[in-house]
C-alpha cells in the first residue's frame, strides 16, 4: 500500500474488508417453555395462596384455641369465605407479578413492559372494545335471566364471609385483573403469537386456559369467561396493549360486583 492512499481492502477499524455482524434479534420465549413457565407462574400462584391461608389459619387458631385445623368441617367454610379469599388474592398477586417479571428477564432482550405489551392505546379503541365487552354482558345478561339462573353459591358464601368488603373490591377489580391479565393476555400471549400457531391461535388458546383456571365456577360460567377471553384476546391482538385488556377486565369485574351488591341489597 502507497503512502497517503487506503487500500480499499481494509476498512477504517482493521477488520479486513468483513461486513459487520448485525445485532440478533431477541425473539420472545417459545410455544412450549411459554407453557411449561405459564404453568410454573399458576402453580406458584397456588402455593403463595396456600401459604398465605396456612399464615392465616394459623393467626385464627391463636385467636380460637377451639379451632380445629384436622376437622374439615370447620376449616372448609373458612377456606373459602370471603375474607380469606379476598386476602390472599390480595397479597398472592404481587409475588405472582414478580415471578413473571423474572422469566421475562430471564429470556433477556427486552423490557418488562416491551414483552407484556404495555403501551398506549386511542381512546377510540378502547371505546370500541368496551363497547363490544358490554354488548356481550348485555347478552349474557338476558340469557342467565330466560335460564333463570340466580347468584351462584360460589358468591353468596364469598359474599356472606367478606366483612369487610373494600377488600374483596380491591381483590376482583384491582388485584386480579392485574395478574391475570399480565399472565394470559401479557406473557402467554406473548409467547404463543411468536409460536406457528400465530396471533389468532394464541387468542384462542389463552381463552381457554383462562377458563379452565376458573374452576370454581360451573359450566356456563366457564363459557361465558372463554367467550370473554376470545374479546380480550381480541383486543390484544388488534391493539397490542396489554394496559387497555386490564382496563376491560378490571370494568367486567366491577359490573359483576355492583352487580352482586345491589342482589344481596334488595335480596337480603
Amino acid at each position: 500500500m502507497r503512502q497517503g492512499t487506503i487500500d480499499s481492502r481494509t476498512t477504517i477499524d482493521g477488520d479486513n474488508g468483513t461486513e459487520p455482524e448485525a445485532p440478533i434479534k431477541p425473539t420472545p420465549w417459545g410455544f412450549w417453555p411459554t407453557s411449561g413457565l405459564s404453568l410454573a407462574v399458576i402453580l406458584g400462584s397456588f402455593i403463595f395462596q396456600f401459604l398465605i391461608a396456612t399464615f392465616l389459619f394459623i393467626a385464627l387458631k391463636i385467636l380460637d384455641p377451639t379451632l380445629d385445623l384436622n376437622d374439615k368441617t370447620q376449616t372448609q367454610p373458612i377456606a373459602g369465605s370471603g375474607l380469606i379469599v379476598s386476602i390472599t388474592t390480595i397479597l398472592f398477586v404481587p409475588m405472582s407479578i414478580v415471578l413473571i417479571a423474572f422469566f421475562v428477564r430471564l429470556r433477556g432482550g427486552f423490557s418488562i413492559g416491551g414483552y407484556l405489551g404495555s403501551r398506549e392505546f386511542k381512546l377510540t379503541s378502547m371505546l370500541k372494545w368496551l363497547g363490544v365487552m358490554i354488548g356481550f354482558l348485555i347478552i349474557y345478561g338476558y340469557l342467565n335471566h330466560v335460564l333463570d339462573r340466580g347468584i351462584q353459591e360460589y358468591w353468596v358464601n364469598v359474599h356472606e364471609t367478606i366483612f369487610v368488603h373494600p377488600l374483596l373490591w380491591v381483590a376482583m377489580i384491582v388485584a386480579a385483573p392485574l395478574y391475570e391479565e399480565l399472565l394470559f393476555r401479557g406473557f402467554m400471549f406473548r409467547g404463543f403469537a411468536s409460536s406457528p400457531i400465530r396471533g389468532p391461535g394464541a387468542v384462542v388458546l389463552t381463552s381457554l386456559v383462562w377458563a379452565l383456571h376458573h374452576i370454581q365456577y360451573d359450566r356456563l360460567d366457564m363459557l361465558n369467561i372463554f367467550v370473554l377471553g376470545l374479546i380480550l384476546g381480541t383486543t390484544r391482538l388488534k391493539t397490542g396493549s396489554v394496559r387497555l385488556t386490564i382496563i376491560l377486565h378490571a370494568t367486567w369485574n366491577m359490573l359483576a360486583v355492583a352487580q352482586m351488591e345491589l342482589f344481596f341489597h334488595f335480596n337480603p
